[in-house]
């Protein structure tokens, strides 16, 4: 099963993580701006951009080669 460890917030930090893998592979795979993004994913750009720092200090490696898998 796909489950993160309790330290790192359970399921609520996978569906996080798994949006901001979204978030970074839209930005840096498809080369997409914030704004399209935030269009696309029906939220605010600032967030999108908040997102994208988040993935940034949270992958210890591209946030583009690795996507957290589906249930």
């Amino acid at each position: 099963m796909n489950e993160v460890p309790r330290s790192l917030g359970g399921r609520r930090s996978l569906e996080r993580l798994r949006l901001l893998t979204k978030d970074a592979r839209m930005y840096h795979e498809q080369s997409m701006r914030q704004p399209a993004i935030a269009s696309t994913l029906g939220m605010s750009q600032s967030r999108v951009s908040r997102s994208l720092k988040e993935a940034a200090g949270v992958a210890p490696f591209p946030a583009s080669s690795v996507s957290p898998a589906d249930p």
